[in-house]
């Protein structure tokens, strides 16, 4: 036990003496640039449609902002287990495990992959203790995302910041997720606040990679 807390010691020790971006200004950026995104979806309502519409909808400016902040998450990830591996020789495995999860995710917002499959399980049999089976495949993405999380937990501790802003992209998730779970009527309303969340969780989940990447450029500029 005392070695595990010596090793978090260590790696907090590290990632203060790194060279990093303005946290505070990207995320006060990001978080302006994502409420403006929500206001877009919501002033460019098709006529005769609920404000939900750009929500709800497969190709709605809302999905495909955050599928877009998906991708650029796993471009940035990618990005540093190319460093990571030629330049400082480290484990990449974590980072193609991160990247591989935020391109599955990319792949979901756009494809709609635990809808189709929970449109075919309700074929079969009720959710259970669930509202839809929809639900339930929402919750297991985030019960898969927490051993995930504890795997890349020590490598991602290097980067000044991106453990902060990961948990704070899967408190938005579950903020998402218990919309989705304990709201039984939903409404235009619950449908905008409920994707909303889950617009800022894509977009701390790139602004996590971002900063990864900042510290994987900064270890090049300091090798060399």
């Amino acid at each position: 036990m005392f070695s595990i807390f010596k090793e978090l010691i260590r790696l907090l020790s590290n990632r203060e003496t790194t060279s990093q971006l303005s946290i505070r200004t990207v995320i006060g950026v990001t978080s302006a640039v994502l409420g403006f995104l929500i206001v877009l979806s919501i002033l460019f309502t098709p006529s005769g449609q609920q404000i939900s519409y750009h929500f709800i909808t497969d190709n709605g400016l809302n999905n495909v902002a955050s599928a877009f902040l998906l991708v650029a998450a796993a471009t940035f990830v990618f990005s540093v287990q190319t460093i990571e591996k030629r330049i400082a020789g480290q484990k990449t495995w974590p980072w193609m495990l991160l990247t591989f999860g935020f391109l599955f995710l990319a792949v979901d917002e756009v494809f709609q992959v635990h809808e189709i499959i929970g449109k075919i399980m309700e074929g079969y049999s009720g959710a259970g203790p669930f509202r839809s089976w929809n639900t339930a495949m929402v919750v297991l993405y985030g019960f898969i995302a927490v051993p995930i999380g504890w795997l890349v937990f020590p490598y991602m501790l290097r980067v000044r910041a991106m453990p902060e802003l990961m948990l704070t992209a899967f408190l938005f998730y579950t903020a998402h997720t218990l919309i989705d779970s304990l709201v039984t009527e939903s409404s235009s309303l619950t449908h905008v606040v409920e994707e909303s969340f889950k617009l800022f969780c894509s977009g701390y989940l790139a602004l996590s990679s971002y900063a990864a990447f900042v510290w994987a450029v900064s270890k090049v500029s300091r090798k060399f």
